[in-house]
């Protein structure tokens, strides 16, 4: 009796394994950053609700683009681990980067206010330093990663009388390095990444969060934020893989959990969250570029 069990449940597994597929998870950053992070911990929690097996591949460079244009050669059995600064700002620095119309975002997405995290020893010690005049002109380093990062780089250069200079990384995790070694002065990045390491935030791009000042004091058009989530081409459906998402995403208690590293969570419960925010935010914002 006991061979025939064992038998039974090796056939079995035998089964389920040739029955389970291979999904390929892309990132369009190294290792490290906000969007790696994310992405392997949704698909993580992902894998354990599902037969199927999902493979994270990280493919870095052009703000996200190389890993986007990878993914659109071929969507079949693959899945995008992007951010916002990929998928929507972007697109408002190069037009033809936009690949907004073509995915959706599948399951849950989490955002944060974009912020400015502070070096050790920075010569910025409070967000006043930046925009009084009282305070002598000099070179301000700011690490970046991404389009949404450089977005509030650019806007912190046309209000702040301090020469202030973007500098470019792979990923959030690679700025970072450099923000703890103190070799920029401050980094661009979303506020739940920084909560997320526990580096010190000089300001949030919104309204106050944690007790931590508001840009809108100095910028009154600031309120930027970064989101996060899992995406495929409209064409592609994948019910399977969705639901693994949705389940273990509440299963593991992950909206608290997020929620309480300062990210807001959006269910995404039609899978329309790049349709339903983001798409008429980018035509208005399109406008406002141009004029």
């Amino acid at each position: 009796m006991q061979k025939i069990f064992l038998f039974l449940l090796t056939l079995f597994a035998l089964t389920a394994h040739a029955n389970s597929e291979e999904y390929r998870v892309i990132v369009g950053y190294s290792p490290g950053g906000g969007t790696d992070y994310i992405t392997r911990t949704l698909i993580n929690d992902a894998q354990k609700e599902s037969s199927n097996n999902f493979v994270v591949e990280n493919k870095p460079g052009a703000a996200g683009v190389i890993a986007l244009r990878f993914y659109f050669e071929n969507t079949d059995k693959k899945i995008l681990g992007v951010s916002g600064g990929q998928v929507y700002y972007e697109p408002l620095f190069n037009p033809e980067n936009n690949f907004l119309d073509k995915l959706i975002m599948l399951g849950p997405v989490l955002y944060s206010p974009m912020a400015l995290g502070v070096a050790p020893n920075s010569k910025i010690k409070t967000i006043d330093d930046l925009f009084n005049p009282k305070v002598p002109k000099q070179r301000v380093n700011i690490a970046t990663a991404g389009s949404a990062n450089e977005m509030l780089v650019q806007v912190i250069k046309k209000h702040s009388h301090h020469d202030i200079v973007g500098v470019r990384f792979k990923s959030s995790g690679d700025a970072q390095m450099a923000l703890a070694g103190n070799h920029v002065d401050l980094q661009s990045s979303e506020y739940g990444f920084f909560k997320t390491k526990q580096i010190p935030v000089l300001a949030v791009a919104g309204k106050s969060v944690d007790n931590v000042p508001s840009l809108r004091k100095y910028i009154k058009d600031s309120d930027i934020v970064n989101f996060f989530g899992l995406c495929i081409s409209k064409d592609v459906k994948m019910p399977e893989v969705e639901k693994a998402i949705r389940i273990s995403f509440i299963k593991n208690n992950r909206k608290e959990f997020f929620e309480s590293l300062g990210y807001t969570i959006d269910m995404n419960d039609r899978n329309d969250y790049l349709n339903r925010e983001m798409l008429p935010k980018y035509k208005n914002f399109s406008k406002i570029m141009l004029e």
